[in-house]
């Protein structure tokens, strides 16, 4: 490769041609670093605290069928999904770590679904900012 004066370059001095999607990359790491900070910080000591009273109420309701359910939430003010995901997901061993499990999976999966809307609106440096 010479330049435009004919001149060889000297040795080692060759620019390294820079990756277009290195800047995405970088970016993409940055939001997966955040993705899992989020993870660990909804995950640590999850169940360090006993169950609340509005946990109890709704490992209570989740105890029900779906039909329940509905019957039970139309004189609350939260609608059933929650309670119907809940039910699905089960009230596993130790009680006090597996029912809040399920939120800290969708706590975390919204900083995901956050980068992800972002980076499709605007760019993937406003997705890992955000």
């Amino acid at each position: 490769m010479s330049s435009e004066s004919g001149a060889m370059p000297a040795a080692g001095s060759e620019a390294v041609p820079v990756a277009a999607g290195s800047a995405l990359n970088g970016w993409r790491m940055v939001a997966t670093g955040a993705v899992l900070l989020a993870f660990l910080l909804r995950a640590v000591n999850l169940g360090a605290q006993s169950i609340w009273y509005d946990e109890a109420f709704s490992l209570l309701l989740a105890r029900y069928g779906y039909g329940e359910i509905v019957a039970r939430t139309a004189r609350d003010t939260m609608p059933p999904l929650y309670y119907w995901l809940l039910h699905l997901w089960g009230t596993g061993p130790p009680v006090d770590f597996y029912p809040r499990f399920l939120s800290v999976l969708a706590g975390t999966c919204s900083v995901a679904l956050v980068y992800a809307v972002s980076k499709l609106l605007v760019d993937a440096r406003t997705g890992a900012v955000a």
